[in-house]
């Protein structure tokens, strides 16, 4: 009976994510299993579409978490996934097109350009189980959105929510250790933090 069974807004208390896509921040959630990610990824992404401002998609990158994998076979299995979910979201025109179809070097950093450019609205773009990446494939794909960062939000998602299970400062364990290097600098930088309903929401800068 719908009198009797009814859901709480998940986003009600999330004022601030809304304000980081607004600023085209890209951040990250972490929170432990069973507490409501997931709900508030898709319950975001359906209302940032339905109000028009945004193209939103929720995508999970757990296909390519493993570590025999290599960064070639990764970046298909990422952007698989990524055209898959879209069609949860999205219209055809708003979709990216099919990997199949794409001409070009087909890398995660690539497909995400060509996407933006052939939009008119901006990209939010919710990238779930981030932490099951390993080793050169978090690192690859880091370091592709940090490219990327420097030219949204016209030509790259103008929002990038990184989520999975982990505090933000394990990636760096993860994906830096002391005798790695990602060149200029690391892919993110712990700027700021808030918590919401057990949910970690942590503001990055990329540099």
């Amino acid at each position: 009976m719908p009198e009797r069974h009814y859901m709480i807004d998940p986003l009600r208390n999330q004022k601030i994510i809304f304000d980081l896509i607004e600023k085209t921040q890209y951040f990250t959630i972490h929170a432990p299993r069973q507490t409501g990610k997931t709900t508030l990824l898709h319950e975001l992404a359906h209302r940032l579409n339905k109000e028009g401002n945004y193209i939103s998609v929720v995508f999970s990158v757990e296909s390519a978490g493993y570590r025999s994998i290599t960064e070639e076979i990764a970046n298909k299995k990422i952007i698989n996934s990524l055209y898959s979910s879209s069609g949860q979201y999205l219209n055809k025109k708003n979709c990216p097109i099919p990997p199949e179809k794409y001409t070009k070097d087909l890398t995660l950093e690539n497909y995400l350009i060509d996407w933006a450019i052939s939009q008119t609205k901006p990209i939010v773009l919710l990238l779930d189980e981030i932490d099951s990446l390993y080793d050169d494939v978090l690192v690859s794909v880091l370091r592709q959105l940090r490219n990327g960062f420097q030219i949204r939000p016209k030509r790259f998602p103008s929002t990038v929510a990184l989520v999975g299970l982990r505090d933000v400062r394990e990636y760096k364990l993860k994906v830096r250790p002391r005798e790695a290097s990602l060149g200029s600098g690391p892919p993110k930088k712990r700027k700021g933090k808030e918590r919401r309903g057990g949910i970690w929401i942590y503001v990055v800068t990329v540099v």
